[in-house]
């Protein structure tokens, strides 16, 4: 079961990966495959349906599901305004290496980045994002790292 504070969480930095990708977050430290990265937080919001034209920015949104169903009521973690390192995780399709794990605490769910392989120090930590990022006309096509 995870508590937040119980556990040492690696060193991560903040780093201007490009002017097209932005920021991004690397290993400051090297991280173990399997280890907790850290929680995605921010402010949860309940959408209906996913939204993708450009009143709504999805840039910073991370869901709670780990499956989509298109069209339905979901519930999302907006990291926005409002948040931790995390959110600067950038998309890769191919060189991802690491994973959302959702996890109930007992009393919510929580949204957890874990290492899927090794990162090692000063090595960019990379998500696979879920389709619908991609639907958001704001959104610009994948970029490949």
């Amino acid at each position: 079961q995870f508590r937040a504070g119980k556990i040492q969480l690696p060193k991560v930095l903040i780093v201007r990966v490009s002017e097209v990708v932005g920021n991004g977050l690397v290993a400051g430290q090297s991280i173990t495959h399997g280890t907790i990265i850290g929680e995605y937080s921010g402010t949860i919001l309940k959408i209906f349906p996913i939204d993708t034209n450009e009143r709504v920015d999805n840039t910073y949104f991370a869901p709670y599901s780990i499956d989509e169903v298109p069209g339905s009521e979901m519930f999302v973690i907006d990291a926005k305004n409002a948040g931790n390192p995390t959110r600067f995780i950038n998309h890769s399709g191919n060189n991802s290496n690491a994973v959302w794990v959702s996890v109930f605490d007992g009393k919510k769910f929580r949204l957890i980045v874990v290492a899927a392989k090794a990162i090692p120090e000063c090595k960019q930590i990379l998500l696979k994002y879920r389709p619908s990022y991609w639907l958001n006309p704001r959104i610009p096509n994948p970029i490949s790292l």
